[in-house]
């Protein structure tokens, strides 16, 4: 059986692609065909990946773009592979995602067909139903529905800052944050919408130290560590932090000053702050 990642994409590990008796193998590999296939005939966008690290003050930057291929389903009995072309670009602040559109890529004559898909769907069905190869497809075609199991609430951890007021406000866009009181937005897997957090408090706590939840670090007053209970769908953005639906802020764990978060982290203290 095929894998898959966080976000719904389909993996094979390297036994399997060396089992050409495998069924996943064929069907991996007919995919690919596929898909190869569309990307010389320029019926998709043509991957390359420029982008670049490099470190600056211990901390790594990145430039440069690229676009990559996932693939999220396969149907051998209609010949279809669903591709995602996703394009990224870095920066000082890490790899993001700047696009993401689905392909059908089936057998056409002599050559293939490519079909521009709904990218609201094609992750959530892979998620919800993740062993059964051809159910995404079969979602996108209308001949199946769309199920999605209820989230459970959870405990998470959340960075915020204090206003001059005193309030409890995001360090992206200042709005207000209550302790208590419930916000609610659709999460989406492209920094759009949704709530961020993290799983862990280390984790969170060493994102504010890399600097890496921040838009700027210049003239950012104490920062406040929240425990917080989330729901709904979410998305993984990588290095603990997530997109969540549903957040609300339950009490404040621990708060540090600008002044001591930069001793912190010039020291490479990894003990954690204020305890």
């Amino acid at each position: 059986m095929l894998n898959r990642n966080e976000y719904g994409a389909l993996l094979i590990t390297s036994a399997q692609l060396q089992n050409e008796e495998l069924l996943e193998t064929q069907l991996w590999n007919m995919a690919q065909s596929l898909i190869s296939q569309a990307e010389k005939g320029k019926k998709l966008p043509t991957r390359y990946n420029d982008i670049t690290k490099e470190w600056k003050n211990s901390k790594p930057r990145y430039s440069g773009s690229a676009i990559t291929y996932e693939l999220y389903d396969i149907s051998a009995k209609h010949g279809i592979a669903l591709v995602c072309v996703r394009g990224s670009e870095g920066s000082k602040y890490g790899i993001s995602t700047t696009s993401k559109t689905y392909y059908f890529v089936n057998k056409y004559g002599r050559g293939v067909q490519v079909t521009e898909v709904n990218k609201a769907l094609p992750a959530k069905a892979a998620k919800s139903n993740p062993g059964e190869l051809g159910y995404v497809i079969q979602v996108l075609r209308g001949v199946k529905s769309l199920k999605l199991k209820q989230s459970q609430t959870r405990i998470g951890y959340k960075i915020v800052r204090r206003d001059e007021e005193g309030q409890l406000v995001s360090v992206f866009d200042g709005s207000e944050w209550r302790l208590g009181k419930c916000r609610k937005e659709r999460s989406t897997d492209d920094h759009c919408g949704g709530f961020y957090y993290y799983k862990s408090k280390n984790l969170a706590i060493e994102a504010a130290k890399r600097d890496a939840i921040f838009p700027t670090r210049e003239d950012l007053p104490g920062l406040v560590l929240l425990e917080v209970e989330v729901s709904g769908k979410e998305y993984a953005y990588g290095n603990g932090k997530f997109c969540v639906t549903s957040l609300k802020p339950l009490r404040i764990l621990e708060e540090f000053a600008e002044e001591q978060h930069k001793l912190e982290e010039k020291n490479n203290d990894n003990t954690g702050v204020n305890k």
